[in-house]
């Protein structure tokens, strides 16, 4: 199963590398030239002429658009007395695709292969021990040869700087015990993507494509940048992203994200759902408690506009005209003793794509599902079952673990008809 955990690990997360107690911040201004010298690694070199550069960034967001091959980074560093006959660590971040480093001359460490390999490793956190004596008080120059095989690339993710290599030690040991290290959960259909945020609350992207770029210069765009549910239970109202959920998951082997309000009674249940073959977005809001009132809000921040629960079924037929805040249906019902009060909310949200008569149709048929919930989990099932794997031997935790990596792998399967269809995706997004 360790295999199948790295996998998944891979996919959905890259290791968190904040909070690292950073003896000599590193991070700002280096110096940057684009081609290949093995002269660029000595201390004496004049480098006066080089571009400056922001690190951590890719150095395509920084005028190198479309630049792939090798990049040189330099910097001239002082360092306090202090640390001089310390344990010490060069930390740099992330580096996409592979690198040589340099320090004062001196190799100290390489991840990924150069070509004709070309092994890529830009999820990899660059942890470079430093030899006692290399440093000095004046002038020391850290010399970093990269290779970018395509689309970003650089020194791109903090941190960036030395590091006492006891406190190394203590943080690994920290981020290597069990806990949550993806900050993101991510729900696609093969055609759209959402991200909802654990630490925010709240769905923070929904893109028009489940790939980043579309052609050479042409970012998927991403549509809804700021969405969440509001529940008003007996008069009080209540922010969904503004409250800690008690538990934050997908259900387990499919790709229905699901947050928990237990003390609120409150459940919220997004996906973007396999029954249809269009960049739909679902979003379910129920409340479980018996309030004498209750009552529940949706509100979003799209590129088109704000999305509120006034919006209805009829606007769906607008899709042909590009606006994504009439398409959206809101479905609410009472409780059957009586007591008044809305116990669910039901939000559809689709991206045109071909837009034709057939699709809208199925976007509509799909709104009316009353049974949308259930019917995505035995889709889920049914593609769990269909390879017909042998799990009789694992654990009860390595099942749900072998269930959620075969639907984060389903995921990141394009499904969008042209060039990219069938392919998976290195990562999902955010990238």
């Amino acid at each position: 199963m360790k295999k199948i955990f790295l996998l998944f690990f891979f996919l959905v997360s890259i290791l968190s590398a904040q909070d690292f107690k950073l003896k000599l911040n590193l991070a700002g201004e280096w110096l940057f030239k684009t081609g290949d010298n093995l002269k660029w690694l000595e201390p004496e070199f004049d480098d006066s002429d080089w571009t400056k550069i922001k690190v951590p960034s890719t150095f395509e967001s920084q005028g190198f658009e479309d630049y792939d091959g090798f990049v040189w980074y330099r910097l001239h560093f002082d360092v306090p007395q202090n640390l001089l006959n310390e344990d010490l660590i060069l930390l740099l971040g992330s580096i996409d695709d592979a690198d040589e480093t340099y320090l004062n001359g001196s190799k100290i460490g390489e991840t990924g292969k150069f070509p004709p390999e070309r092994r890529t490793e830009w999820t990899t956190l660059r942890a470079y021990p430093v030899p006692k004596g290399l440093l000095k008080t004046k002038n020391n120059v850290i010399a970093v040869r990269v290779c970018d095989f395509g689309f970003d690339g650089g020194i791109f993710k903090a941190p960036i700087g030395l590091i006492l290599k006891k406190d190394f030690n203590i943080k690994m040991t920290e981020i290597t015990k069990p806990h949550r290290s993806a900050k993101e959960l991510v729900s696609s259909n093969g055609l759209t993507a959402i991200v909802y945020s654990v630490e925010n609350h709240k769905l923070i992207s929904m893109y028009e494509h489940i790939y980043k770029i579309a052609s050479p210069g042409n970012y998927t765009k991403n549509i809804i940048h700021d969405a969440n549910f509001i529940v008003e239970l007996d008069g009080k109202k209540y922010d969904l992203s503004e409250i800690p959920e008690d538990e934050v998951s997908y259900i387990n082997g499919t790709n229905i994200i699901f947050a928990n309000y237990k003390k609120l009674g409150v459940q919220i249940f997004l996906f973007a759902p396999f029954q249809i073959d269009a960049p739909v977005m679902v979003a379910i809001c129920k409340i479980n408690k018996k309030y004498r009132q209750s009552k529940i809000y949706f509100r979003a921040n799209t590129i088109y506009g704000e999305i509120t629960s006034e919006d209805i079924l009829s606007d769906v037929f607008e899709i042909q005209q590009l606006q994504i805040k009439k398409v959206i249906k809101t479905k609410t019902v009472k409780r059957s003793d009586g007591t008044g009060g809305e116990v669910e909310k039901r939000v559809f949200i689709a991206i045109p794509s071909s837009s034709t008569k057939e699709e809208i149709q199925k976007f509509s048929e799909l709104t009316e599902n009353d049974n949308i919930l259930n019917d995505e989990i035995k889709f889920w099932n049914n593609f769990i079952k269909r390879p017909n794997f042998n799990l009789e031997n694992l654990t009860k935790k390595e099942i749900e673990l072998f269930k959620q990596s075969l639907a984060v792998i389903k995921m990141a399967q394009c499904r969008e008809k042209g060039s990219p269809y069938g392919q998976i995706l290195a990562s999902l997004p955010p990238w």
